[in-house]
Order: C-alpha cells, then sequence, then structure tokens
C-alpha cells in the first residue's frame, strides 16, 4: 500500500474462530515489523473480535501488511477475517475556557427517626432546583423534593440535590424499621350452645383491646372469657412498646344441642326385661349410666333387665358432633318375683303306663298354670299326677301378688318294657381260651355259678371254664320290677395232637428236605420263602441255612397247636461235583450228546463249546442241556473240542474248563 511519510495511520480487523477447539493466535506486522500484540480470536465459533492499532509511517512510503497464525496445532485453528481498513488519522484540536460555578447545599428537613412496618412520612429536602432520591422503591416518587416514604427495612435515604448549572450537594436520613408486634391467638375454635371458652393472645410487652362484644368477659385482657350465642369472629388489637399496632382475630362457630327423650318411669318384675325407648334430634351417639342391666351401654334404645329391687335411676347422654351432648333420666322399679321349687327328684323315672305326683311349693301367689296339660289330671293346682306316655319335661308357672311370674320344671323319663338278652345264647370255645358273655335290657344282673366269673353282678363277664359249663344269667329291671334268666352253654373243644418230622438234613449232595406233620386237619409252616408249600401237610424245604421251622396246626374245630423242626445246612467241598464224559458219539443212543451228569443244587449254570478256533459253536444255560455236535445245523467235523462250564452252587462257584473228543 502506498503510503506518506510521517502520519499516522489506523488498521483494524475483526477475526472469528471457524473451530473453538483451538483458536487462532495472530500476529500481524507491517513491513516485517510486528504490530500490536498476539491476537487470540475468540474460541467461540461466530464470536467476532476487533483488532485495533495505530501506526505511525515515519520515513516509509510503502505498507507491506500481513499475518501469521502462531497457532501450529494440527487441527482446530482455522479462523475467518472481515472489515479489514487499513486509513489515515486526520487530528483536529479545539479549545474551550470553563468557569467555576457555586455548589448547591441540599438540606433533609426531616430528622433520623423509626416507625413501624407499613407505616409511611414524608420526605422533604430544600436547596436544589432539582433531586434525585436513592432506595427509589422504597419512595413514591425518586425525582420529588418531598416524596412519601414506606420502607420495609431499615433504610438510609440519601438525596442528590442540582442546580441550574449541573452543580450537585447531598444529603442523607437514616430510618429505622421496627417490626408490628407478633400474636399467637386461639384458632378458629367451636363451642356448643350454652358453653364459654377461654380465648388467649399472646405478644410480647403489648397491650390488648379486644372488640367491645357483649359475649366477652373483659376487653383488655388476653384471656378473655366468650360465651357466644351464635357464631362469632373476635378481633384483638396489640400496641408494643415502640407503639407498633398489629391486629388478629379468632372465630368462635356455636354448634347446635341435640335433644333427647326417654320413656316414662316404669316398674317390672325381677329377671325380666323392657325397652328404654329414647327420641332425639341432631344425636350421633349415646350412653346411659349405670350400666348394670343394660343390654349396650350405646344404644339409643336399650334394654333393661331388672336385676335389684327398688329404683334404679338411668342417666341418657346424647352426643352430637363437636361432642355437645344433652341428658335425660327415666327411673326403673324392680319389684320381688315369687318363689317355686317343685320339690320331686330331678329327673323322674317311670315304668311305661305308672303315674307320679308333682308337688310345687311357693309362697305368696294366686295361681299355678302346669305345661303342657297333656298326661296331667289337672293344669292349674299345685300337685297335679302325671301319667305320661313318653318323656315329657313339665314346666310349673306360678303368679305373684304384683304379677311377677316364676316358673320351675321336672323332667319325667319313661321307661319302656325292658327287652332282656345276652350274647353269645351259647359258646364253644378251645381248652384254655376264654369267652366274653354280655346281658343287656336290665339294671341288675346275677351269674350263676358266681365262683368261676370275676364280677359275678356285671353286665358282662370273660369266662374260661377248664369243663363244658352252663351259666345261668339273669337280667332284672328294678324300676319295673321284672327279670328273666338265660343259660348259656359254654362247650370245651381240645387241640390236635400233632407229630412233626423230617427225611433228611442238607448238604452239597442232598439240597432239599421233605417236612411232614400229621394229627391235624390244617396246616401252616414258616417261614415260607424256602417251602413249595405253606399249608400242606408235607412240604419241600430248601433253605441255604440252618431253618427252624415253626408250624400251626388245627383241628376241624380250629382249635391250635404249635410245633417245631430244624433243618440243619451242611456245606462241604464239592469237589468235582459235575462229571462230564471226554467222548462222545452223535446220533448213537449212548453218549450221543455232550452234557454235564448232574448231582447237587445249582443256583445259576452255563456251559459253552468252543472249536480249535476259539469259535462258541454251542451255549446254553440250562443243566440238562447237551450238545448234539451240531452247529448252525451242520454236523461239525471228529475231532477235539473245548468246553467251559460256569455255576453257582450251594457250596461254592464251580468253574470247569477241558475238552472232549467227537468221534463218528
Amino acid at each position: 500500500v502506498n503510503i506518506q511519510t510521517n502520519t499516522n495511520y489506523a488498521f483494524s480487523a475483526w477475526a472469528e474462530s471457524l473451530s473453538g477447539s483451538n483458536p487462532a493466535q495472530l500476529q500481524f506486522t507491517i513491513n516485517g515489523k510486528t504490530i500490536g500484540g498476539i491476537f487470540t480470536a475468540d474460541p467461540n465459533t461466530c464470536g467476532w473480535k476487533n483488532f485495533y492499532v495505530v501506526w505511525n509511517s515515519g520515513n516509509n512510503t510503502i505498507a507491506d501488511i500481513s499475518l501469521i497464525n502462531l497457532n501450529t496445532a494440527s487441527g482446530g485453528n482455522d479462523f475467518g477475517l472481515d472489515d479489514i481498513s487499513f486509513a489515515k488519522i486526520n487530528i483536529v484540536r479545539d479549545s474551550i475556557t470553563i468557569s467555576p460555578a457555586s455548589i448547591p447545599v441540599v438540606s433533609i428537613i426531616n430528622k433520623d427517626s423509626a416507625i413501624c412496618v407499613n407505616d409511611s412520612f414524608q420526605l422533604v429536602a430544600t436547596g436544589a432546583s432539582t433531586y434525585q432520591w436513592n432506595n427509589a422503591n422504597y419512595l413514591s416518587s425518586s425525582t420529588s423534593p418531598n416524596p412519601i416514604a414506606k420502607p420495609l427495612q431499615a433504610a438510609s435515604f440519601t438525596v442528590t440535590g442540582f442546580n441550574s448549572l449541573g452543580c450537585s450537594g447531598t444529603a442523607s436520613l437514616n430510618v429505622d424499621v421496627n417490626p408490628l408486634p407478633t400474636i399467637t391467638i386461639t384458632p378458629n375454635t367451636g363451642v356448643c350452645l350454652g358453653d364459654s371458652i377461654t380465648l388467649s393472645a399472646q405478644s410480647t410487652n403489648a397491650n390488648y383491646s379486644w372488640h367491645n362484644n357483649p359475649s366477652l368477659s373483659a376487653t383488655n385482657t388476653p384471656v378473655p372469657i366468650a360465651k357466644p350465642t351464635d357464631t362469632t369472629e373476635y378481633v384483638v388489637t396489640v400496641t408494643d412498646n415502640n407503639k407498633c399496632i398489629n391486629k388478629d382475630s379468632v372465630q368462635v362457630a356455636v354448634w347446635p344441642l341435640p335433644t333427647v327423650t326417654t320413656r316414662s318411669d316404669t316398674s317390672i318384675c325381677l329377671q325380666t326385661s323392657t325397652v328404654l325407648s329414647t327420641s332425639s334430634t341432631n344425636a350421633i351417639s349415646f350412653n346411659w349410666s349405670p350400666a348394670v342391666g343394660l343390654s349396650d351401654i350405646n344404644a339409643q334404645s336399650p334394654t333393661d333387665t331388672a336385676t335389684s329391687l327398688g329404683v334404679t335411676q338411668y342417666v341418657v347422654t346424647a352426643f352430637a358432633n363437636h361432642a355437645c351432648v344433652a341428658k335425660d333420666t327415666v327411673n326403673i322399679v324392680g319389684l320381688i318375683l315369687p318363689t317355686v321349687i317343685i320339690s320331686n327328684a330331678n329327673p323322674i323315672a317311670i315304668c311305661e303306663g305308672k303315674s307320679i305326683q308333682l308337688f310345687a311349693i311357693a309362697n305368696n301367689v294366686k295361681g299355678y298354670l302346669w305345661t303342657p296339660s297333656k298326661g296331667l289330671n289337672q293344669d292349674t293346682i299345685s300337685n297335679p299326677i302325671a301319667t305320661p306316655d313318653t318323656a315329657t319335661k313339665y314346666y310349673v308357672m306360678v303368679t305373684g301378688q304384683n304379677e311377677c311370674k316364676a316358673n320351675d320344671s321336672v323332667y319325667i323319663d319313661v321307661k319302656q318294657t325292658p327287652v332282656f338278652a345276652v350274647t353269645p345264647p351259647s359258646a364253644s370255645i378251645c381248652k384254655g381260651e376264654s369267652v366274653l358273655i354280655i346281658a343287656s335290657g336290665g339294671n341288675k344282673y346275677i351269674w350263676d355259678p358266681a365262683n368261676p366269673v370275676t364280677y359275678p353282678d356285671s353286665s358282662a363277664n370273660i369266662v374260661s371254664p377248664t369243663v363244658n359249663t352252663t351259666y345261668q344269667v339273669t337280667a332284672s329291671d328294678t324300676l319295673c320290677g321284672v327279670f328273666k334268666t338265660f343259660p348259656v352253654n359254654v362247650l370245651l373243644n381240645y387241640s390236635p395232637t400233632v407229630n412233626v418230622y423230617k427225611t433228611n438234613d442238607i448238604d452239597c449232595i442232598l439240597t432239599t428236605s421233605n417236612l411232614i406233620a400229621t394229627g391235624a386237619s390244617s396246616y401252616i409252616w414258616s417261614p415260607v420263602q424256602s417251602l413249595s408249600d405253606s399249608t400242606s401237610a408235607t412240604t419241600t424245604a430248601s433253605p441255604n441255612k440252618t431253618t427252624i421251622y415253626k408250624l400251626k396246626a388245627f383241628s376241624s374245630n380250629g382249635c391250635e397247636t404249635d410245633d417245631s423242626i430244624q433243618v440243619n445246612v451242611t456245606k462241604g467241598d464239592i469237589g468235582n461235583g459235575y462229571q462230564v464224559p471226554n467222548a462222545f458219539t452223535p446220533m448213537l443212543s449212548i453218549n450221543a450228546c455232550f452234557g454235564v451228569k448232574e448231582w447237587g443244587h445249582v443256583i445259576s449254570f452255563s456251559m459253552s463249546i468252543y472249536n480249535r478256533f476259539g469259535q462258541r459253536l454251542f451255549t446254553t444255560n440250562n443243566l440238562s442241556g447237551c450238545w448234539d455236535g451240531r452247529f448252525n445245523g451242520e454236523m461239525q467235523a471228529a475231532g477235539t473240542y473245548v468246553f467251559e462250564i460256569d455255576a453257582s452252587t450251594l457250596c461254592a462257584e464251580i468253574h470247569r474248563k477241558g475238552t472232549v473228543v467227537l468221534i463218528r
């Protein structure tokens, strides 16, 4: 740029960051010399920032303007430039003459003072042409010389006054703000009509004034007594030592009373009842006192049962909402009951068709009434004769001179003609056993003969005669005067005479033994696990250890004899107990099939035949099975073959291996 020498130039440029992570740091130069400091672009994108500097050209006639971004970070240092200007600065000069003017003397007529919260006062300022007050929010005007001030807290008011030349002076005023007295007053409440309540208004160092109300006991006390006749709002004014005044109020509602009217006075007999009928309005609950004799002390109309002689006064209290109450009373007179008792034993037992006279004893009564009347010769006398045909409970009701009633009862059980019996009518038992004989139908029993029985006067006895015996059992009913004798024959049966024996004991050769019993009709052997038949006279035993077999033998009439027998088991050396031939010839009648010649008992058994190549040609688990020289239906060649035998026996585990020759 061509420029003039010794001239001031202003250079200006606006820059912004295109990324905020690494803002550009720009250094501007003119003719290779830096101007101004390092200029850092605003890190906020689109935040333009101005660079401005004044530069004198000196002897330079050309200005070469350049910039360098000193932030060499690999990213985020991009920037933008706008509004670049380079212009000559022209300086214009002028002069003015200033003459000193006088300063106004400003004053506030008011003095420092204190007011109450919510009070206001007028400020008056003098000595200036115009005014400007601070704390304008507490003032009716901040430019008036006499604004109305209403501070809410302690404040200092300063006014600045200006004369016509604009010179100013100030004055100040301090104002304290005293709080209003706090009042703690009775919350809104209520009373029942006719009741009074003590109101309370409490403050500190204060005087009280309740608004004049004829229902208050006093108006200048913090705790007057109020007795309103309808809902009333009571207002109290409280003045503290700072002459600050506050007001509060309490509303007292007047709640209506309920009404209650119970029945008129009456008399009732002891142990009888009457309903205390009660009407009411506005009541929500009730309470009666005393509680004695009442069915429910909280019922509106409870039932009263007389429990004592003379007068009982009951008070009913009706409760409305807010516990407002009303009361009424009733007198109940308890009357004495007559006394009556049936002197007969109770219960009474008579036989069918019989009669009995009943006796009712009573004092100061004027009448009797028996129920039911069926079976009675009369039902309005004190001593009727009763002849019931079934069990009956008779009641007698007596009426006293005061019309009170009393009753008693007696139960008559009519006993039907007894039916005597004895069980069993006869019996057959085995000798040494016993039998239970039960007689029934009576209330007294006699046994004959009495000596063999345990309880000769009981209805039941267990008898164990040693010979055939006939027992005479007599059952009698002493109430009805009847009896019957039963002969009970008890016959004895005898147990069988039994013989028990065995054919042999058990060893490795003889693996079974026959058990034989004689002399009875039927048998039961035990234990049954190793027996062929547990209910036969003869059975086969196959025990694997010495065992005692028990026998129950029964005669044809069921009498039992017990016996037992022991079968001993001896396990020896079986040796070569399984014999096989060393050669056989198929198709012949003798030795035509290769197999085991059995002796001894086998638990498990297997036999296999192999050729000289180890191929199995035959196998069997049957002890009597044998090889006929064939494999898959084809007769095998003559030669030597290998046999293998495995067996479990009573005495040992057997494993034999050998050869046999097949001859053709």
